[in-house]
């Protein structure tokens, strides 16, 4: 008479099986194959080789398990994160390195990743994963409007429901958590450097805001905050002396969906940057000695607008960036650009972390997280020539 091994033939390799392999209990078992980190490194291996060895396959026992628990009113935790980016995050170092944080935290801890395209989440219907409850929370990071939408959209959504949501740089809602960035004390930080360096009027792109007393959370309004900030600290009029201009979605284009090379060439042979309004309004305001840029994509562009009109960074023109994620070079491959350096590594990081806790139910309720910026020094900044 023939015996058949779990996993042989028709038979179905149970946690049980697993357990009695090993010498441990099925709880065990069943949190160290889904949460890889909570025992030792020993332990977890032995029953992860076993699991191997017998041919166990969670996913044969995945249809009863979620009967099973939405018979009882339970929310099935599949181990999946749904993260929605913008279509161009790969090729932007911003999300890519905030997209590496998210995986640094979610891999050990057994979660799979779904990326979906923010404007395809908005503009269409969502991915089945979603509708079938697959799952367990999600990730958004994409401009304020966008991400409003996305969040009403995925609480109509009745296989998602009441899920968690985690938005990034901007809080969506009161049901929402949210990690952060101190954008205010960061363009402070900007602009204090550069009027202590003896500028007064200095250009930003931020758009103009009627309330700037009120404790907002879009991070462009954080940055206005804090420009104004550093003028009145030194007794300066920010009305006086702080220019806006807007920044027009050709030059958002170059900086965000090309690579440098293509871009700057792009720039190089358009007769569009000879007469950018950037230059238009710098003739007519000379005055204006110092650039407080979005971020570095768009301050590398700008100063090849900027040399294009026969001005120097930073003899002719100071340029301060943010989130030091791309690098301006000087003729020596060296990055000279002066920024605000953002955390979007540990971002993720935190992000990551905070979902889990809320899927896990670890943590009962949402929260929002603010991290910390720096100002880094180099080269693109110098007291004004005039």
């Amino acid at each position: 008479m023939t015996t058949t091994r779990p996993g042989e033939g028709n038979a179905s390799v149970t946690l049980k099986d697993i357990a009695a392999h090993c010498g441990l209990s099925v709880a065990t078992v069943s949190r160290a194959l889904r949460y890889p980190t909570r025992h030792s490194e020993e332990t977890t291996r032995r029953i992860m080789d076993a699991a191997q060895a017998l041919g166990y396959d969670p996913a044969r026992h995945d249809g009863a398990r979620r009967l099973v628990l939405s018979r009882f009113g339970k929310v099935v935790l599949n181990h999946l994160i749904a993260l929605i980016f913008p279509p161009y995050f790969y090729r932007a170092n911003y999300f890519a390195d905030i997209f590496q944080g998210i995986l640094d935290v979610l891999t050990p801890e057994g979660f799979g990743l779904l990326t979906v395209d923010a404007a395809e989440g908005t503009d269409h219907t969502l991915p089945p994963s979603f509708t079938r409850g697959d799952i367990d929370g999600v990730i958004i990071a994409s401009d304020p409007k966008t991400m409003m939408a996305l969040y009403a959209h995925l609480r109509t959504e009745t296989a998602f429901g009441p899920r968690p949501i985690l938005s990034l740089m901007t809080p969506v809602a009161a049901d929402a958590s949210a990690v952060m960035i101190d954008a205010r004390s960061g363009a402070y930080a900007a602009t204090a450097h550069l009027l202590d360096l003896g500028h007064r009027h200095l250009l930003h792109f931020c758009g103009h805001y009627e309330d700037t007393t009120t404790e907002l959370h879009n991070q462009h309004v954080q940055c206005l905050l804090g420009y104004r900030e550093a003028y009145i600290e030194r007794g300066l009029d920010p009305d006086t002396y702080l220019h806006n201009a807007l920044l027009d979605d050709k030059l958002w284009k170059l900086a965000f969906r090309a690579e440098n090379h293509p871009k700057l060439s792009a720039l190089q042979s358009s007769g569009w940057t000879e007469g950018h309004p950037l230059l238009d309004l710098l003739r007519r305001h000379p005055e204006i000695t110092g650039i407080l840029a979005l971020n570095d994509p768009t301050a590398i562009v700008i100063r090849h607008i900027l040399r294009l009109g026969h001005l120097r960074v930073p003899e002719d023109i100071s340029l301060i960036g943010f989130d030091d994620t791309d690098a301006m070079l000087d003729d020596e491959g060296r990055n000279i650009l002066t920024t605000v350096r953002v955390p979007l590594r540990q971002v993720g990081r935190r992000a990551a972390k905070a979902i889990i806790a809320r899927v896990t139910g670890t943590a009962k309720d949402d929260a929002i997280l603010k991290l910390p910026t720096t100002l880094v020094e180099r080269g693109s900044t110098a007291k004004p020539a005039r």
